[in-house]
């Protein structure tokens, strides 16, 4: 977001959705590696930018495990500045290396974002059971062969 084409592009939607799951360049590095020319700051300067402009709903989407869950603090405080319309919390559910978090762990993420409309997996709504189009597809993409 921090390239003007892309927030041109993006601003035509109704609903955007930013990943941020990093409140330091380190942690960014270790649970997102991104490309050498992409950085913390360019990140959140863009999201930061792109909420100037744009007047649909903007939410952030942050994923915490266990990697990042001491920086909950530091992402909602970015989070605030952003003044974001929803953010959404995540611990990894399907099939991962890596753990999901508990609910009680949510629940005190949840916590420093107080004052913001934030939603999670482990909020009462019913959520719908969702099937993948073709099984065989999503196999594939997971890198698996199916006989």
């Amino acid at each position: 977001m921090y390239r003007k084409d892309v927030r041109r592009e993006l601003a035509l939607s109704d609903l955007v959705v930013a990943k941020l799951d990093a409140d330091s360049a380190e942690l960014l590095k270790l649970i997102n590696q991104p490309a050498e020319t992409i950085s913390l700051n360019k990140i959140v300067k863009g999201i930061k930018q792109f909420r100037k402009e744009y007047q649909g709903k903007l939410a952030l989407q942050i994923m915490f495990t266990e990697q990042n869950l001491h920086a909950a603090c530091g992402i909602a405080r970015l989070a605030k500045a952003i003044h974001l319309d929803e953010v959404q919390i995540n611990t990894p559910t399907r099939s991962s290396l890596v753990k999901p978090l508990s609910r009680a762990a949510i629940r005190e993420i949840k916590r420093h974002f107080r004052g913001m409309k934030v939603i999670s997996l482990y909020d009462d709504a019913k959520r719908k059971k969702v099937f993948p189009l073709s099984s065989k597809k999503t196999m594939l993409r997971r890198g698996k062969v199916l006989l």
